[in-house]
């Protein structure tokens, strides 16, 4: 998944309201009693999050895997005025020289990461990132979506700056949807055509719990689609809140498996 030529129209084609997902994270920051100063937004993407932390004052970092991603990114922060470190790294590989009070990973990101060992070790990468007490936000797609929302189907999407057609194809014995992106972009008057292949994996709620655990973070919530409700059954998306309850790497063990 490099998110190459997805890069350049990705805000428009996945009509994401950024603001409501905000206001969900600064209400549960303000439940938890913290005032972050240092937030690390992991696969921060296109910098929308990132814009608008650092709009708040806050002092934001962003990480991701896609050097054409953080390209978008620092041409955004650059227009609106702010100055934020952007680094390309890989979420399984992440080692980051600071702490922070905050991390949060937004738009499914954590799907993408496609084996419970390599999800266990963001976990614990995540808890070297933070200062005691600090907080993991984020978000997956749900078991239910991947399998029954997208499942094995195709359709398209026809926009004013993009086409596309997304063909999807899930395999039930290995919780993994795969999807084949066809992009057709505008130039010089006519349409270039993109292919793109991503595969996302499903991860039961129990799992991501216990694997919390055991990188030494503590789970505080986990609601529906950014918003103050439980998990239905039929949830698309759901948002986990974590504490880091210690500071080592974790507990040990080559952790669960999903």
């Amino acid at each position: 998944m490099k998110y190459t030529a997805l890069s350049a129209c990705y805000d428009n084609l996945i009509g994401v309201d950024y603001d409501r997902w905000l206001r969900y994270i600064l209400q549960v920051l303000e439940r938890c009693g913290r005032r972050p100063k240092k937030v690390l937004d992991l696969a921060c993407g296109s910098g929308e999050m990132a814009i608008r932390l650092a709009r708040l004052g806050m002092d934001v970092t962003g990480v991701d895997a896609s050097c054409h991603m953080l390209a978008v990114a620092e041409a955004k922060l650059r227009d609106g005025g702010f100055s934020c470190l952007l680094i390309q790294q890989d979420m399984r590989q992440l080692a980051l020289p600071d702490k922070y009070d905050l991390v949060i990973c937004c738009c499914d990101s954590l799907n993408y990461v496609l084996s419970p060992r390599a999800l266990q070790k963001v976990f614990r990468n995540v808890g070297r990132c933070l200062r005691p007490g600090g907080l993991f936000i984020f978000d997956l797609n749900t078991c239910y979506k991947l399998a029954n929302v997208y499942g094995t189907s195709a359709y398209g999407v026809n926009t004013p700056t993009a086409s596309y057609i997304l063909e999807t194809d899930y395999d039930p014995a290995n919780r993994i949807c795969h999807m084949e992106l066809t992009m057709f972009l505008p130039e010089d008057g006519l349409y270039r055509k993109f292919e793109e292949k991503h595969r996302q994996r499903a991860y039961p709620t129990r799992f991501i719990l216990q694997a919390l655990r055991r990188a030494g973070l503590c789970p505080l919530t986990v609601h529906d689609d950014y918003r103050f409700r439980p998990p239905r059954k039929r949830s698309e998306r759901l948002v986990f809140t974590a504490k880091l309850a210690f500071s080592s790497g974790g507990r040990g063990g080559s952790g669960p498996t999903a």
